[in-house]
């Protein structure tokens, strides 16, 4: 027997009433009833639904029933409309919309919705059961609880970390530690592109037209991560390159974010220090503003992340195909979906950026030269008609829903509430992905695992891992110098901060040798000895050592940088440095959430 028969709604009809003038209205505070016999006065749950006739039996109109809460004041007006399920629309006055009262069975029916939209007919949990169910914005479901007021997302401030605007007072209802979800409702991809690595899967296409860049231009693509490569190979999601000459986006395979541009030997290489997650939806955008200089900027999600400033004259030196999902040259293999994915013979902005990467485009705006959304067979929507070819398998027109409809994070910080708003500190363990929109129907819970809530620790940990060698020549001892390649910037909140890496001191004779290296939250000193480690030797002219430490619980109440800094407690030294060598060493900042 399937689930949805052994299943009925309950609480109807109940007592039924009409919508009064003037109606209902989207977004609307109020609505007034004809008749309210039986009503209570204060709480009250119910449905509302535009009414058809189906033979002589009425029944609710296709996709016109939403459920309400809010304050009957026992005279027929209702008050502060709070929406629990179902599209907001208008009800409109004249029309035939019943009101039917559901009382303490709205449970069982949102209980009975749940299992029928979310359960196989063999009563097995489909894929989206999770979202979709804390995306009904019930009270109580599993620990979430409705916060009650609109919140308009305000620009990232900080590493992972985002302010939310409460239009009310939430200083009695919010505190840090508390979990809260977001529902995310952007438009791309709602298709895409699906690449299997370990089928050699990809899509190319020959001589590209428009896509030869001399000053500038900008690569976007939504990407959904599935591993982080294969056979220890990084994964090319937008290649036009061969050797040294072209361009290419790729993840490597430590999960972080590189740019390859240049020609006749001369390359450039932009990686951002932290790395994407895998199995969420990401927006990458590299901005090369000149070619000549190699100028350039890497975006996760709207957010800079990684520069390079300029270099020595150069040239972009680009030929043979485009290609999505490989290499051009042969081999490194995505293992990804792609949506929306974009070329630009521009540099864009970080404010087009944000503005447009939730949005659809249509192919026909100024500077785009290649758009694939992941429809009709890879086929390019821009004028230019790059229309690639897949290979090995390679997919388009895959649904991409659901598109992270709920976002997760933990409070960190809640502000005074002032001017009618209280701004509300939000770590969201990844990049910050709640919606840039106001924000109708955000959840709390003050549970420890709520449903749904990804409970591993690793998603609340900020980290910034560098192979990068660097240090300081003839230093002085006794004196702190700031590694500025290894600084993590540390969001609101409390923090639980570690370091490793490999210390390395060279004396220009034998001897006694001293070195030291801490995590501090001064450029040039030391702030907290549990993150100093070090070594000595004697006898000795060089040496190297693995250090790592891990501190006290720091409280962070505006984000700040905390800086790997070193020193030598000996004279005539030559230098002291952190190595590094590629991901081989890796140096490893981090800072684990303390809630």
């Amino acid at each position: 027997m399937a689930i949805t028969d052994k299943f009925s709604k309950v609480g109807e009809p109940g007592s039924a009433t009409y919508l009064a003038n003037p109606g209902y209205s989207m977004g609307g505070s109020s609505i007034n009833i004809q008749t309210y016999v039986g009503w209570p006065t204060g709480k009250v749950i119910f449905d509302m639904y535009t009414t058809r006739l189906v033979g002589n039996e009425e029944k609710a109109a296709d996709n016109t029933r939403t459920s309400w809460q809010g304050i009957h004041n026992g005279s027929g007006t209702i008050t502060s409309l709070q929406k629990l399920s179902g599209n907001d629309q208008n009800y409109t006055a004249g029309t035939t919309t019943r009101v039917i009262i559901t009382h303490s069975a709205h449970w069982a029916n949102q209980l009975i919705d749940g299992i029928t939209a979310h359960a196989n007919q063999d009563g097995t949990l489909k894929t989206t059961a999770v979202q979709n169910a804390l995306n009904l914005g019930t009270q109580d479901l599993n620990g979430w609880n409705p916060i009650g007021y609109t919140a308009t997302f305000l620009q990232n401030n900080g590493n992972k970390e985002t302010v939310v605007n409460y239009a009310g007072d939430l200083t009695t209802i919010l505190s840090p530690g508390m979990k809260v979800a977001y529902t995310r409702s952007v438009a791309p991809p709602t298709q895409c592109m699906a690449f299997q690595a370990s089928s050699s899967q990809y899509a190319t296409k020959a001589s590209p037209t428009g896509m030869t860049f001399t000053s500038a231009f900008t690569l976007e693509a939504w990407v959904y991560l599935n591993s982080y490569g294969i056979s220890g190979q990084s994964q090319h999601i937008i290649s036009r390159r061969n050797g040294t000459d072209g361009f290419n986006l790729e993840i490597q395979t430590s999960g972080q974010v590189a740019v390859y541009y240049g020609g006749s030997g001369a390359t450039r290489a932009i990686t951002t220090n932290e790395s994407l997650p895998l199995r969420r939806w990401v927006h990458l955008s590299v901005v090369v503003t000149n070619v000549s200089t190699g100028a350039a900027t890497i975006y996760i999600n709207g957010r800079s992340v990684s520069t390079f400033s300029a270099g020595a004259a150069t040239v972009l030196t680009q030929g043979g195909n485009i290609t999505l999902g490989q290499y051009n040259g042969g081999g490194f293999f995505a293992d990804c979906y792609l949506g929306e994915a974009r070329a630009w013979s521009t540099a864009r902005t970080q404010a087009e950026i944000l503005a447009n990467m939730n949005n659809n485009l249509t192919g026909s705006e100024s500077g785009l030269v290649g758009l694939w959304r992941g429809e009709n067979n890879f086929n390019d929507l821009t004028a230019n008609a790059n229309h690639l070819t897949a290979t090995n398998g390679a997919t388009a027109t895959q649904n991409a829903n659901p598109f992270n409809l709920i976002e997760y994070g933990k409070v960190t910080k809640v502000g005074a509430f002032s001017g009618g708003v209280t701004p509300v500190t939000v770590f969201t363990g990844t990049d910050c992905n709640i919606p840039n929109m106001a924000l109708t129907s955000p959840l709390y819970s003050t549970q420890t695992a709520p449903y749904g809530f990804p409970a591993a620790k690793d998603k609340w940990t900020v980290t910034v891992l560098n192979g990068t060698q660097t240090g300081q020549s003839s230093p002085a001892a006794n004196t702190w110098y700031n590694l500025p390649a290894f600084t993590i910037q540390a969001p609101t909140g409390q923090w639980i901060p570690s370091v490793s890496s490999n210390l390395y001191a060279d004396k220009a004779s034998a001897g006694p040798l001293s070195a030291r290296a801490t995590l501090s939250t001064t450029s040039t000193g030391e702030s907290d000895p549990a993150l100093t480690g070090g070594f000595s030797i004697n006898p000795a002219n060089s040496a190297a050592n693995q250090i790592t430490r891990s501190g006290s619980t720091i409280s962070v109440q505006a984000a700040q940088s905390l800086y790997l800094n070193v020193k030598t407690l000996d004279t005539s030294i030559n230098q002291i440095l952190i190595i590094g060598s590629g991901s081989a060493v890796m140096t490893q900042i981090s800072l684990e959430l303390a809630y």
